[in-house]
């Protein structure tokens, strides 16, 4: 072994309360990594919320001496009878939860993980990446390890504001077209002639019932659509324990559009080091003129600026929205990863199916129109898979005519 890892000790953690003690300085490492989703909080929120029935925790922590220099926030789920899926806390409702490494350790750290996987019981049979970007991800590294066989599920492209631009409290604002800058006042100045205005949370109560409100616009607004994926009962257990995880910490800020004493639109963001990402939004179609959601991304936009963040993750998905924002985007993967074994075959050969499934039903929404996608999103709860395949493609035909 390489002389800067010879005191390289690895720990696994099957009970949050055996880590509390190295909490903070989990959450340092999200920082220096400015991966807000890998902050402790996020996934013991989503543990304590939101973990399939019969999941075990396993948080590998890396440690060189007495210093912790990297943690692998892994659960083990049964796919099978002898088949254990493991995965990133958190990882299947955010983009980017990935394994954290000190700066200069990132080898180190990787190559212990990994060589701990192979003595971890139970034995993974199959490791799940989910929505990692191709060149900073330490998981997406292993794909090229011949000890592992790769399986790509699908790509999305994930727009981001990159912060960088301009200086000052409207640095970023001043930084785009005439015609944007003009819309935005247009919009502004619409919404504080009722009354309106914006605000930034991040403590109290006010937080709690602010979040609230979010979830009662978005749940309203995607009622008509079939559903939200993104929001479950489970979810807003979650989002109640994140935000009393987080109040006070500035890792946790929620943009409200307010006007004639409602909330008209909200977004929360989630932030760590040099990145804010805003994980929900919800607004009131009857304010579509004020375009109240544009409004509060904007100000997340300026606030994160403030902040010293550099980047603005929109999280992904190419919806017109976001690019109205900006025309910078990331590419997010989504692969398993498995052992070439037998139980790692039989592994990917589980898995197959709903990879490939998400993988069509991606293709085919790439391809139609907006109008066209709603009508899908409307019609998922009540008809098969298989069902709405064919109406995709019979609605691609007919948009081709």
């Amino acid at each position: 072994m390489p002389s800067e890892s010879r005191a390289i000790r690895v720990e696994c953690a099957d009970d949050w309360h055996g880590l509390e003690p190295y909490r903070h300085l989990w959450d340092a490492l999200a920082v220096e990594a400015s991966t807000p989703y890998s902050l402790s909080a996020w996934g013991l929120s989503w543990w304590l919320a939101a973990r399939p029935r019969g999941a075990c925790l396993r948080v590998i922590l890396i440690f060189q001496g007495d210093r912790l220099i990297g943690v692998a926030p892994f659960f083990a789920s049964r796919m099978a009878p002898g088949l254990w899926r493991y995965a990133m806390l958190g990882g299947s409702l955010a983009a980017g939860v990935d394994v954290l490494a000190r700066h200069g350790c990132e080898r180190v750290v990787a190559s212990a993980v990994r060589e701990y996987l192979t003595t971890i019981l139970p034995r993974p049979s199959l490791i799940r990446v989910d929505g990692v970007e191709t060149d900073r991800s330490l998981l997406r590294s292993w794909a090229s390890e011949p000890t592992l066989i790769a399986q790509k599920r699908y790509t999305k492209g994930a727009p981001y504001v990159d912060l960088c631009s301009g200086n000052g409290k409207t640095g970023w604002l001043a930084s785009q077209s005439s015609h944007f800058r003009q819309q935005y006042r247009r919009r502004r100045r619409y919404l504080e002639g009722a009354g309106g205005r914006l605000r930034v949370l991040e403590s109290g109560p006010q937080l709690r019932t602010g979040v609230g409100n979010l979830l009662a616009l978005h749940n309203k607004r995607w009622a008509e659509r079939g559903g939200s994926k993104a929001v479950s009962r489970s979810t807003q257990f979650m989002l109640e324990t994140l935000v009393d995880q987080l109040t006070g910490s500035g890792h946790l800020r929620l943009i409200l559009a307010e006007a004639r004493g409602e909330v008209i639109a909200a977004v929360l963001v989630v932030a760590a080091g040099g990145e804010a990402a805003c994980w929900l939004s919800g607004f009131d179609t009857t304010w579509g003129r004020a375009s109240p959601v544009m409004l509060t991304f904007v100000e997340a936009a300026r606030d994160a600026q403030e902040r010293k963040a550099m980047r603005l993750d929109l999280g992904p998905g190419r919806q017109a929205y976001k690019y109205r924002l900006s025309k910078d985007e990331r590419i997010l993967q989504w692969l398993n990863l498995s052992p070439p074994g037998v139980a790692g075959r039989f592994a990917r050969l589980v898995s197959t199916p709903e990879a490939v499934r998400t993988a069509a039903t991606l293709a085919l929404l790439e391809r139609l129109r907006p109008d066209q996608v709603v009508a899908l999103q409307r019609a998922r709860s009540h008809v098969k898979w298989g069902t709405l395949q064919h109406l995709a493609r019979a609605l691609r035909r007919d948009s081709e005519v």
